[in-house]
């Protein structure tokens, strides 16, 4: 299970993947379990006005259990009870 965040770059331009991961534990929207299996992958990108923002998928999650705490986990499906729009 992946999640992704969209992050402007604007002030952390040059910021690494552990500063990025610190910055979303600080601010309290993600809390990992130690210690991590996976790497999370970072990337830039431009939105369709030119703002450069991040792409940060962050692995919360396999067949084995969760690797972030607290909140809800729901795997993915086309259709159910979370998501009824087709």
């Amino acid at each position: 299970m992946v999640l992704t965040y969209f992050v402007s770059t604007i002030g952390i331009e040059d910021y690494s993947v552990d500063q990025l991961e610190k910055m979303l534990t600080s601010a309290g929207i993600i809390k990992f379990k130690y210690p991590r299996k996976y790497e999370s992958q970072v990337r830039t990108s431009r939105d369709g006005t030119g703002n450069e923002f991040y792409s940060m998928n962050i692995i919360v999650g396999d067949d084995e259990g969760s690797y972030v705490e607290g909140g809800s986990i729901f795997g993915y499906s086309a259709l159910n009870e979370y998501n009824s729009v087709r």
